[in-house]
């Protein structure tokens, strides 16, 4: 900021492209710092892309299905013809 309101001369035009040069640098340093860190913390925490998180979703769906209901006169029903009939009423 400084070198920016010097009089312009050779050396302070200089002076201030190698000051941008350098902040340029500082900000690509700072962006691979979170680049790495957030890298390194997706492969510490795991993402959800990983075959145990299928693998817990897919034995949650299993779970969560209904294979059959009890109808109106007490009779078990698992067929998808009558599921819905039974849902229906």
């Amino acid at each position: 900021m400084k070198a920016q309101k010097l009089p312009p001369s050779g050396d302070n035009v200089m002076k201030c492209k190698h000051l941008a040069a350098e902040l340029d640098e500082l900000h690509k340093k700072h962006e691979t710092y979170w680049y790495i860190r957030a890298r390194i913390n997706e492969l510490r925490d795991g993402d959800e892309n990983t075959a145990y998180f299928h693998y817990k979703a897919n034995s949650r769906r299993r779970r969560n299905t209904i294979k059959g209901l009890e109808g109106e006169n007490g009779k078990w029903v698992d067929s998808e013809e009558e599921l819905e009939q039974v849902v229906v009423r």
